[in-house]
């Protein structure tokens, strides 16, 4: 990149990994590493890269979160929490890079076939085996709403309307919800 006089165009940052139990159960070496992932070397690949786009005043990041990232998610509270940093964070200094000629963009899917996903299976937990979005329908939809400029993107009008809707709940409710949809087994 810098040493090598490369420049980058498009960044997505799409790497993203959680474990799924208590929080008190799981290995706690393993959810901080998760965590490092998740939110710092994002982070710092966003502001490594964003330098270089705003002296160039062009360019374009897609960093990807989830549609965990719109609520508490009991069992799966790290992974949601590291999502709601990307999801917060992004749409933070896509508002800071405003006129700088450089565009910020989160995508948030739901379950999808995944590296992630295929390893959750095994646990019979119904989110993780039924109705996952296939990768290349989530990466045209963020392709798509990256050059449509968009924001906050998200694949498909139930996931969107999920994501609206749950500002206008109470919170305990959501969590409550989203315990049990966690929980679920096919």
């Amino acid at each position: 990149m810098k040493s090598e006089r490369i420049d980058i165009d498009i960044l997505i940052n799409n790497a993203g990994a959680g474990g799924l139990g208590l929080m008190t159960e799981l290995d706690i070496q393993k959810e901080m590493e998760y965590l490092q992932l998740n939110m710092i070397s994002l982070t710092y690949l966003t502001r490594l890269i964003a330098d270089d786009m705003v002296k160039r005043k062009q360019g374009k990041i897609l960093n990807v979160a989830s549609t965990a990232a719109f609520q508490p998610t009991p069992r799966m509270s790290m992974y949601g929490a590291s999502k709601s940093y990307v999801l917060f964070f992004t749409e933070a200094i896509a508002e800071e890079l405003k006129g700088t000629g450089v565009q910020a963009s989160v995508l948030c899917p739901p379950s999808t076939k995944t590296p992630l996903t295929q390893g959750l299976a095994s646990t019979r937990t119904k989110i993780f085996i039924k109705n996952l979005i296939e990768p290349q329908a989530v990466a045209k939809c963020g392709f798509e709403g990256l050059m449509k400029n968009k924001t906050v993107i998200i694949p498909g009008f139930k996931n969107k309307l999920m994501a609206k809707s749950v500002g206008l709940l109470p919170r305990k409710w959501v969590t409550i919800y989203t315990r049990k949809l966690i929980e679920q087994k096919v």
